[in-house]
């Protein structure tokens, strides 16, 4: 997808933003003049993605390992998408995705005026977190972002990735089953979902940015496994995990979890 020069948005902005404030928001109020700012940006694991969780087919994981590739993040000053309430079967979630549904799409989200940007591919080890280039943006109030997929994987976690845009690994346990795994998940797995290779509308904490300051984008890959049923796969063993097959069942809500909006969070700090 091609976007908007951001230095020409920049000047455009501040100037409409000198003749009226409201040229620069479609909320006068939320604005303060459109100044131009440096936006430092980072990646930074949730708090607990090294514990356990249960997934909402009611396997017990433990993952040991979660890597992204982002191919630029975007800020703006629409409201975040609403969260689907869906209250479909786990089989009838997956029959839409078989059949091409967008059930991630955020709906009703309407993305307003961008106010940031990072546009320099990357990729990251969430288990560690990463410092990624500056970005830049203007002043404004950010109530949402965007995170675009990259159609080619680069960065620091690149060769892990293999190409793949997110990969984990780890250990599930239902019952008597153990299954010990790694998963991955395509740009073209994502855009089943999501045609523009974008996750859109995800939330970013309501602030009035008023001068340079960091972004920080938390990833939580649990949200991933959501609709995982491991049922199915071999079980492998700690030392030999099963790869689970693309096009599978199971690899198929693990890309479905990958596109969902929950997964991620900006903030801003000054």
């Amino acid at each position: 997808m091609k976007y908007l020069n951001f230095g020409s948005f920049l000047v455009l902005s501040v100037g409409v933003c000198a003749a009226a404030l409201n040229g620069c928001s479609s909320d006068a109020k939320d604005t303060t003049g459109g100044q131009r700012i440096v936006l430092a940006t980072r990646v930074k694991p949730a708090a607990t993605i090294a514990d356990d969780f249960t997934s909402g087919t009611q396997w017990r994981v433990k993952l040991d390992s979660a890597r992204l590739a982002v191919g630029g993040l975007y800020y703006f000053d629409g409201k975040p998408a609403l969260a689907l309430s869906d209250r479909r079967t786990l089989r009838q979630r997956l029959s839409d995705f078989f059949i091409g549904t967008a059930y991630a799409h955020p709906q009703h989200y309407v993305a307003g005026n961008a106010l940031g940007e990072m546009v320099e591919p990357s990729s990251v080890d969430l288990f560690r977190g990463a410092n990624l280039v500056d970005g830049n943006g203007i002043t404004g109030t950010f109530r949402s972002g965007r995170i675009v997929l990259p159609d080619e994987v680069v960065g620091p976690a690149a060769e892990d990735l293999a190409r793949h845009i997110a990969t984990a690994s780890g250990v599930a346990t239902k019952a008597e089953k153990t299954v010990f795994f790694t998963i991955s998940a395509d740009l073209t797995d994502i855009q089943e979902t999501s045609p523009k290779g974008e996750i859109d509308g995800c939330v970013f904490d309501e602030v009035e940015v008023t001068g340079d300051g960091t972004v920080t984008l938390t990833v939580t890959p649990q949200v991933w496994f959501n609709l995982v049923d491991f049922s199915d796969i071999v079980s492998g063993s700690a030392s030999s995990p099963t790869d689970i097959v693309h096009g599978d069942v199971a690899h198929k809500a693990f890309s479905l979890g990958v596109a969902q909006l929950s997964a991620y969070h900006f903030e801003y700090t000054p």
